[in-house]
């Protein structure tokens, strides 16, 4: 299970990127099951983006720019 700290270890980074590619992109529009749009980025807008930014390339403004973006993206 993910650790919600003060600070992800990479293995816990590694585990959400996992956890976040199973949601899948979605759209406001599904009601269920839980999806990225509606679920995940507006926890990364409330508490990631404004510490982080674009911290170590990373963006976490969409969807693609989390799954392609940062020091843990694809290589």
């Amino acid at each position: 299970m993910i650790g919600w700290g003060d600070i992800l270890s990479a293995d816990q980074i590694r585990d959400l990127v996992k956890f976040i590619r199973e949601l899948g992109a979605g759209t406001p529009e599904e009601a269920a099951p839980p999806t990225f749009v509606n679920d995940v980025l507006p926890i990364f807008k409330t508490q990631c983006n404004m510490y982080h930014g674009k911290s170590g390339d990373w963006d976490g403004s969409s969807y693609d720019s989390v799954m392609n973006s940062g020091e843990h993206g694809p290589q």
